[in-house]
C-alpha cells in the first residue's frame, strides 16, 4: 500500500480514524477491523463534502 506520511518532527502514517475524519465520514461509521483493508477502502472513497462544494458553484 502506498500511503503518504505526515511530515513533521515525528514521521508517521495516518490512522484509519484520522483518515475517516478527513474524508468526512461520521464518527459512528464502522470500519473493517484490519487497518490495511480500512485504509484501502477509505483511499478509494470520495469526500462528499468536497463534491457538494464543487457542484454548488
Amino acid at each position: 500500500m502506498n500511503q503518504p506520511q505526515i511530515i513533521g518532527k515525528y514521521k508517521r502514517r495516518l490512522t484509519p480514524n484520522e483518515t475517516k475524519k478527513l474524508q468526512s465520514f461520521p464518527d459512528d461509521f464502522i470500519l473493517p477491523s484490519q487497518n490495511n483493508i480500512a485504509l484501502k477502502q477509505l483511499g478509494n472513497s470520495v469526500n462528499v463534502e468536497v463534491i457538494k462544494k464543487l457542484f454548488s458553484r
